[in-house]
């Protein structure tokens, strides 16, 4: 914000001479320039006559007068919304010119300057990352699952025309196609009676109000084993309540 002072009615400087020397040395016109002095200009508020506006740049700052004239502008940048006021006072140049100042109580709506708050909206959107696991388990008691065992999981949604038990039943292989949302295999799955594995799925994410389906399956990686799968049954049904805006004020 900028302000600008027009200082008006000041008289030049005293001449020169006088009573000592005589009366016939006075020279009205040597030394008799404009006047001089600084007008300082300040801004307070915000919501205050007062209290000094906090912010970027000088607060109070003055500029030097040469007479009548436009002084200005100086500017300032405060750092909080409200209504601030500029004051501005004139040193004056005596004996000729006195001092002058304006709006010191705040009352000119000239010098008033409405910093604005811009409002805001907010708007909110869910996702979820879906997770599974899988625990495998030898049916012989003390018995060693083979260490070379492969699990793989694979989600998938609803498309056009098909539910997402639906495409986990037909349960293609190509992500992107098919309602097949995300894939992840794990490797080298055994070495004990039990083991347990699952999904680290940080890249795909859903957002929309569905049921999704996985199928697991787990090849053991020898003979000696079956392998076995879950196939279509587990499901999870995602229900996002989201905030369309604006929102409300947050103080």
């Amino acid at each position: 914000m900028t302000d600008n002072a027009n200082l008006t009615g000041t008289a030049n400087e005293p001449g020169t001479g006088g009573i000592n020397p005589p009366d016939g040395s006075i020279n009205p016109t040597g030394g008799n320039g404009p006047a001089q002095g600084t007008i300082t200009f300040t801004l307070v508020g915000p919501g205050s006559c007062t209290r000094l506006a906090t912010g970027t740049g000088t607060n109070p700052q003055s500029v030097n007068v040469n007479g009548d004239g436009t002084y200005g502008p100086v500017s300032f940048t405060p750092d909080a919304p409200g209504v601030y006021h500029w004051k501005a006072s004139y040193s004056g140049d005596s004996p000729n010119t006195n001092g002058a100042d304006t709006n010191s109580g705040c009352t000119d709506s000239n010098e008033d300057v409405t910093v604005r708050q811009i409002p805001t909206t907010i708007s909110t959107a869910q996702k979820a990352f879906p997770e599974d696991s899988a625990t495998i388990t030898s049916s012989v008691s003390g018995n060693s699952l083979p260490t070379g065992g492969t699990v793989v999981f694979s989600l998938y949604g609803p498309t056009a025309g098909a539910t997402a038990q639906q495409n986990c039943q037909a349960h293609g292989t190509t992500v992107g196609s098919g309602g097949l949302l995300y894939t992840e295999t794990q490797n080298n799955v055994g070495g004990s009676n039990q083991v347990m594995v699952h999904t680290n799925n940080t890249t795909v994410a859903v957002d929309s109000n569905a049921t999704f389906f996985w199928r697991v399956t787990y090849n053991p990686g020898d003979t000696a084993h079956t392998g076995s799968q879950s196939d279509c049954v587990e499901n999870v049904t995602t229900t996002f309540v989201n905030d369309n805006g604006p929102g409300t004020l947050f103080p």
